[in-house]
């Protein structure tokens, strides 16, 4: 339901024109094969698949509090949607929890069967008096839904860690009840780019002569790769896209500890590649300096990335006018692509 909330309370315009899938599915972050056919389907069928979305994320939602058929009906929706999620994005063990979460929307007489154990009275009390503070966040989640304009839409509950001050009395009991992940709101793709880019890393000795480094699953024009690897979730590779979209991971995960709003995790990766830090190296599919001395620069390219219609051809871009170069001595600590230059990158 939140995802659909996002969606379709107050929409963008690729969402009221039909237009979401016309890019979406190159856009995404981690794109299949399949990603490919789906974006070359008649336009008909992703108009189709727009208003089935609709149904399944904003009207489905409330069937899983109706009798068994509702339930049934619910469950296989949702089972449904995670299903073709996956199959043409690579969003890691993502929609396999989304399906076990669905199966237990389903009660034990929806199977077929009845479980009565003796003295279960007072067992069910206590669960479901520790579900209260469960209960208590969905409400207050759902009410953050409807914020006009929230800090992120990926996680509208940032809104107690961003509104407040971080040693504040007010935001203690909802941080502390944060960390145990009992209530995980989530919400993407309010609306999509129109293409995907490619930030591309290169070392060099000289500044003349560049050895480009190789990630392992992130799309590029210089490996053309496409591929499936889910419930795999490369962090890495995954990482870079958003810094393709220039966003701060701080912005959508305000407790992980890695994720620092002063200084992007970027910065430190990029500072890691020019001492030939071996652990970090080792999550790329090439690091051409790992068996020599350490690149004295590393480079930042920006490519636009589309779906190629050629066969035997994944990608097919271009090049954009952007470029910055790191040595030692060069201060890391704000994004490595301006928003603006991020912008022109997936929109123009």
């Amino acid at each position: 339901f939140s995802m659909g909330v996002i969606k379709f309370y107050q929409p963008e315009i690729t969402w009221t024109s039909f237009a979401f899938f016309d890019t979406f599915f190159q856009a995404q972050p981690m794109p299949t094969p399949l990603a490919k056919v789906f974006h070359f389907v008649p336009y008909l069928f992703k108009v189709f698949a727009t208003i089935l979305l609709f149904i399944g994320e904003i009207i489905i939602p409330f069937f899983v509090f109706g009798s068994k058929l509702f339930r049934w009906i619910s469950v296989i929706t949702f089972i449904f949607i995670s299903l073709l999620i996956q199959v043409n994005g690579n969003y890691g063990y993502f929609n396999i929890l989304s399906i076990i979460v669905a199966i237990t929307i389903l009660k034990n007489s929806d199977f077929g069967y009845s479980y009565s154990p003796q003295n279960v009275t007072a067992n069910i009390f206590a669960l479901k008096f520790l579900l209260i503070p469960q209960v208590i966040l969905q409400i207050a989640y759902c009410i953050l839904l409807f914020h006009p304009k929230p800090y992120s839409y990926q996680n509208h509950f940032n809104f107690f860690h961003t509104y407040f001050k971080s040693n504040s009395i007010v935001l203690y009991p909802f941080k502390l009840i944060s960390y145990w992940r009992i209530c995980n709101p989530y919400g993407v793709f309010k609306s999509i780019p129109n293409y995907h880019s490619e930030i591309r890393l290169s070392g060099s000795y000289n500044g003349t002569e560049w050895k480009v480094y190789e990630f392992k699953y992130l799309p590029s024009i210089k490996t053309d790769y496409l591929g499936f690897y889910s419930p795999y979730y490369p962090r890495l590779d995954h990482l870079m896209f958003y810094e393709t979209l220039s966003e701060r991971n701080a912005k959508y995960n305000t407790l992980n500890p890695y994720y620092k709003s002063e200084v992007p995790w970027s910065c430190t990766f990029i500072k890691q590649l020019i001492n030939n830090h071996s652990k970090s190296s080792s999550l790329l599919k090439l690091n051409p300096f790992s068996q020599r001395l350490s690149p004295i620069f590393i480079k930042i390219e920006l490519f636009r990335l589309k779906f190629s219609n050629k066969k035997g051809e994944n990608w097919e871009g271009e090049k954009l006018p952007f470029e910055k170069i790191y040595t030692k001595d060069s201060i890391l600590n704000d994004v490595i692509v301006p928003y603006n230059i991020a912008m022109q990158a997936v929109i123009n």
